[in-house]
């Protein structure tokens, strides 16, 4: 079984089955083929980002750029099977609303965890409480105010409050000085195919910019300064095209949604050779190598339960997501499915 070869590759506990969810929003679905995606101008990369990705991967890694792939990671050199390919920091990650875990550190909630008192929020201890500081002081009115307006808001609560938090940490580090860390610039690189989610979906385009003004209301003045409910909008579908679900140690339960700007870059594959692991509290995302990785070749990962059936999967992701080599594989099978055909017609 596939899954037994990558456990016995990576050394690790068993890979977990991830299910589809927000986290990666495949809605561009209709109308959009390969053939669109032939037309489309090749991005940017800023140099932010390709230092970023350097940092991350200690060089193993970079970022690449084209019309069919979009921004995508790349092998700078060759990697062996089982090596760590990349640890990306995360910007900002939230927990479940079905977990029962720390706010901050993740872990499960004792008996006697505590909640802010303000918003309801809950830690484990008091020291997570504090730890919080500044970001969780300035996303709390928000938060409390959150749960008198969802019912007015078209996306789901777990996006809704890693949006607050980001704009939180967003607020509070425009009066600290640059630590070297991952910073809102990365995240604010991040694509937000708003363009063609209102091509494609126009009701979902009106539905994020009209929960953007609702979130903007939200914010008391010190997190909203200079913030527009377009900026709002936009950090909104950048959750939705860009953000992870976050797994426990074991991978057999999520308990988190986080947002990791260097790890965004990959794309998605259903032949992939790098698999996602999260360090204990989420704080960090670790790409490891399935497979042997030779040089120059795109770093891929599955952004959906690689083991279902293909039907199932070739409708949770878009054509434009296919990666080449597999829409390639994919036309190879059905030209060797044919030919097959055609024998035994002959015969």
């Amino acid at each position: 079984m596939l899954r037994d070869e990558l456990e016995r590759a990576l050394g690790v506990a068993p890979i977990p089955s991830i299910a589809p969810t927000q986290g990666r929003g495949f809605l561009l679905r209709k109308g959009l083929g390969c053939e669109a995606v032939q037309d489309a101008p090749v991005p940017t990369v800023a140099a932010r980002t390709t230092k970023l990705v350097a940092s991350c991967s200690r060089g193993a890694l970079r970022v690449e750029a084209s019309a069919g792939a979009g921004r995508h990671l790349v092998a700078s050199q060759r990697v062996a099977a089982g090596a760590v390919l990349m640890q990306a920091d995360c910007y900002a990650t939230v927990v479940s609303e079905a977990a029962d875990a720390c706010s901050r550190c993740m872990t499960k909630l004792p008996s006697g965890g505590v909640r802010c008192q303000s918003c309801g929020t809950r830690f484990c201890a008091e020291s997570c409480l504090e730890d919080a500081g500044a970001e969780h002081a300035a996303e709390c009115p928000a938060l409390a105010t959150l749960k008198s307006v969802h019912h007015r808001l078209s996306c789901d609560l777990e996006s809704v409050r890693l949006a607050l938090r980001v704009l939180a940490r967003r607020a509070v580090e425009a009066h600290a000085p640059d630590d070297g860390e991952v910073h809102f610039c990365d995240v604010d690189a991040l694509l937000t195919h708003a363009q063609d989610v209102a091509s494609v979906t126009p009701a979902l385009s009106k539905a994020t910019a009209a929960d953007g003004k609702v979130l903007l209301s939200l914010l008391p003045p010190p997190v909203s300064k200079g913030l527009t409910s377009n900026h709002v909008t936009l950090l909104l579908l950048r959750i939705k095209f860009n953000s992870h679900p976050i797994s426990d140690s074991t991978g057999s339960s999520r308990v988190g949604l986080g947002l990791y700007p260097a790890a965004a870059l990959m794309n998605h594959s259903c032949a992939f050779n790098a698999v996602c692991t999260y360090s204990p509290g989420g704080g960090v995302l670790n790409v490891r190598a399935v497979r042997v990785v030779e040089k120059n070749e795109a770093v891929c990962y599955s952004y959906i339960d690689p083991y279902q059936p293909r039907r199932t999967r070739r409708t949770q992701v878009p054509r434009p997501f296919l990666s080449h080599s597999l829409a390639l594989s994919l036309s190879l099978s059905l030209s060797l499915f044919l030919s097959l055909s055609l024998v035994l017609l002959l015969y």
